[in-house]
């Protein structure tokens, strides 16, 4: 496919179609050489040589990755096609699922999530970025609505509930992030992902500001806007900061990786003793702990090697803030400056060369990732490893063993460790650390947590603010996806229920009467009462027996409280409270479905 793309803000390009096609001139590949002079116009063919040469028209339009292209780069086609396609996926999901049958709720958001979205996000981050100004803001405003009316739709066949349901108390039934955060969310962990990739690969305008008369004609792109304009996200380092670069491997596959061990935690602690015994004889192992941890908003690793039962050599390492690195990182930092030590001690010119050197870590995490190195956030510490691991093995021809050894169980060397890294979290980057005069490498899985924890507390304060799904406000006080477990062990049937049930908007008479189906809202037991759920499952003397059999359940199950919201909140009762309202007969749409279904559902504790 071939498409000219013309910038809008230079003026309309020509488009006249008889302009004759210039002759190609000679060239020794069988590639279109680019004229000296490219002027044309936007509907100029191309000629491709060969013996039959091939002359290839332009197009409005082209799809490259996924991503549809037209001429001035606007995605209006991309933005139209992905919804299109995201909206026929979800009348697919029809077909597997209603209020009433089919796939269960939980299944069903998972296939939104994995199948859906992706479609509907799918290049998101080269057009959304409201901070580049690309796109009127009320054309962004449209965009973004299409978007949260797709999401509705599906939360809707999710959840089983009625059409009038808040879009909020949807969102925060089913654990779904709302579409504006999640559009954001995704642009700023795209731009983290491009930062901290190959360097080769990252924009020139995302390591250095382009000057206004360069933007002149082009404005902001949405990476160079995230990375440059001020905003929420700081992706624009300090002098003492530097991204790390994540490459395709580690090692080559030929290579040998390190020996590493993982043992149920009493083998290891016998493993640990034999092994500290052995040394103690023979006198030719090194025997090192590492640990890393996270103190008062920090991070530092350490490395522990204790001589002779009391003399301790320790190397700690402060990693930054919490903000810059993580845990898991300090505990492969641990591991690197172990070996660095194992080096050095070696080349101190002492009598007895260590022949094998013994770490012990107490992350499984990070063992696994040194057993099989692959691409996860501190991949330059896992580079570092290796290259200590060559020098030890070809200018030391020592033997290098990583072994797990459970935390917090008493071992001297693992207690140094974890005190001496957490001493290195509470170090400043300029104190007497190891390495301070190194820049911080600020790694994309921090990062994105700080992102993924401030579109939390913006869902969050959204919630708070939120009045129209006063309801569920009174049974969830913030998002939280332990409301999730409500929804685990149930059918489709009873999933739908329990959803009317906690935001009030279920086919009896209360609500009925509120969207003018019926005449009076009075439940037909006599008592004088509006036929709400709290009456039906609490009040109505109609369902006597049932209430008292729902009772038992619920005083076996183990469930605390009998008032309204209680019941309607807690995952051991959900099944039963389900259940109860189903066999009133009372919900005209349910009448056909099992009603003893439940009793084979997975989860039944009884």
């Amino acid at each position: 496919e071939l498409i000219h793309f013309n910038n809008p803000k230079l003026g309309v390009a020509p488009t006249t179609a008889n302009i004759p096609l210039p002759p190609s001139p000679p060239s020794e590949y069988d590639v279109w050489a680019v004229p000296d002079d490219p002027c044309g116009h936007d509907q100029m063919p191309v000629e491709m040589p060969g013996s039959e040469p091939v002359i290839i028209q332009p197009s409005e339009q082209a799809k490259y990755l996924g991503i549809w292209l037209d001429k001035q780069l606007s995605f209006k086609v991309h933005r139209k096609k992905l919804l299109a396609k995201a909206a026929g996926s979800l009348e697919a999901l029809r077909g597997i699922s209603g209020s009433t049958w089919g796939a269960s709720l939980m299944s069903m958001r998972k296939l939104y999530q994995a199948v859906i979205v992706p479609q509907a996000l799918w290049g998101i981050s080269a057009w959304y970025c409201p901070a580049a100004r690309k796109i009127p803001a009320w054309e962004m405003a449209r965009l973004v609505n299409e978007l949260v009316k797709l999401q509705k739709r599906a939360a809707v066949l999710i959840s089983g509930a009625f059409k009038s349901i808040a879009t909020a108390a949807l969102d925060i039934e089913l654990f779904l992030l709302p579409m504006k955060l999640r559009l954001q969310q995704t642009v700023e962990e795209c731009a983290i992902r491009i930062l901290t990739g190959p360097q080769w690969a990252c924009p020139r305008s995302a390591k250095m500001a382009r000057k206004p008369v360069e933007r002149r004609n082009g404005g902001w792109t949405p990476l160079e806007a995230l990375v440059w304009k001020k905003g929420p996200l700081k992706l624009k380092l300090d002098c003492a900061e530097k991204w790390e670069e994540k490459v395709a491997f580690v090692l080559p596959p030929w290579e040998r990786r390190i020996s590493c061990f993982i043992e149920p935690s009493e083998a290891a602690l016998a493993t640990h003793d034999s092994t500290i015994q052995q040394r103690t004889q023979e006198g030719e192992t090194s025997s090192i702990y590492t640990d890393g941890s996270g103190f008062e908003g920090h991070i530092g690793a350490a490395a522990v090697n204790i001589h002779d039962g009391d003399t301790v050599i320790s190397d700690r390492r402060h990693l930054g803030t919490e903000s810059q690195s993580t845990v898991y990182a300090a505990e492969l930092s641990g591991i690197e400056m172990a070996l660095d030590r194992a080096i050095r001690d070696n080349k101190d010119g002492t009598p007895t060369k260590a022949r094998e050197v013994i770490l012990f870590s107490d992350s499984q995490a990070a063992i696994q990732a040194v057993m099989n190195p692959q691409r996860p956030s501190g991949q330059y510490v896992l580079k570092s490893i290796y290259d200590h691991v060559r020098t030890l093995r070809s200018r030391h021809s020592a033997s290098i063993t990583l072994r797990w050894i459970p935390a917090h169980v008493g071992v001297p060397g693992n207690e140094a460790a974890d005190g001496n890294a957490k001493c290195a979290a509470l170090a400043c980057a300029g104190g007497a650390t190891d390495g301070a005069d190194k820049p911080i490498i600020r790694l994309a899985a921090a990062a994105k947590r700080m992102v993924r924890e401030r579109i939390q507390d913006r869902w969050r304060k959204q919630w708070e603010s939120e009045r129209t799904a006063q309801p569920t406000k009174r049974l969830v006080e913030w998002p939280n996806k332990k409301v999730l477990r409500l929804y685990e062990c149930l059918s489709k049937p009873r999933s739908s229920i329990m959803i009317q049930m906690r935001s009030m908007r279920i086919a009896l008479r209360h609500f009925l009467y509120k969207i003018n189906e019926i005449d009076s809202d009075k439940c037909p037991c006599g008592e004088g009462s509006s036929q709400t759920p709290k009456h039906v499952l609490l009040e109505c003397q109609t369902f006597g027996n049932l209430r008292r059999r729902l009772f038992d359940q619920l005083h076996k199950a183990g469930v605390k409280g009998l008032d309204y919201d209680t019941i309607v909140s807690d995952p051991l009762a959900t099944r039963y409270v389900a259940k109860f309202m189903h066999q009133t007969g009372l919900l005209a749409q349910f009448q056909h479905a099992d009603q003893e279904e439940s009793d084979d559902e997975s989860g039944d504790h009884e």
